[in-house]
């Protein structure tokens, strides 16, 4: 039986690695800011910038998805360019009491206005799987090797991508 394969790189903290992926593998990444608020939040925050959702005493800030498939991997987190990351990041350090004094007192005081209640709770949230190597390597020759040394026979570069490749086990 023959299936779909994708050669890939793996790129992750300036460390490169080549990778095999089964070629029907997808999945979705979500990535947001869950902040607890003393008191209910305003439901006239709800949808006003980075404020994408209000339940009660929770207010969900800066909702992204991200989309993989095997072609277009996600091996690590894709949220780090969201708009005014840097101040998301800095209400985090702020409640998890990293921050400066000053600064503090002017982010609780506009985050307050915004909300209709006073933060007390702030945290980055990533909810599902990244795109997961059947194989892994540091050079090409050795994810072919680990392939082949379970019983896999690979053959690269078919229509339908440059990365494509079939795979069978061999008999």
């Amino acid at each position: 039986m023959w299936e779909y394969a994708v050669l890939s790189e793996k790129v992750s903290d300036a460390e490169k690695k080549h990778v095999i992926i089964h070629a029907d593998s997808s999945g979705l990444i979500k990535g947001f800011l869950r902040v607890e608020c003393e008191g209910t939040v305003s439901k006239d925050a709800e949808g006003i910038g980075i404020i994408s959702k209000v339940e009660g005493n929770i207010a969900i800030m800066c909702y992204s998805e991200a989309k993989w498939d095997a072609e277009e991997p996600i091996f690590s987190s894709p949220f780090t360019n969201i708009p005014k990351i840097d101040e998301i990041e800095n209400a985090i350090a702020i409640w998890s009491n990293q921050g400066k004094v000053a600064e503090h007192d002017k982010m609780d005081e506009l985050w307050t206005k915004h909300l209709g209640t006073r933060m007390t709770k702030v945290e980055w949230i990533l909810e599902g799987e990244f795109t997961q190597p059947i194989y892994e390597g540091e050079k090409v020759t050795q994810v072919l090797s680990l392939a082949g040394a379970e019983g896999w026979e690979l053959v690269g570069n078919i229509p339908g991508g440059d990365q494509r490749m079939l795979r069978r086990m061999k008999k």
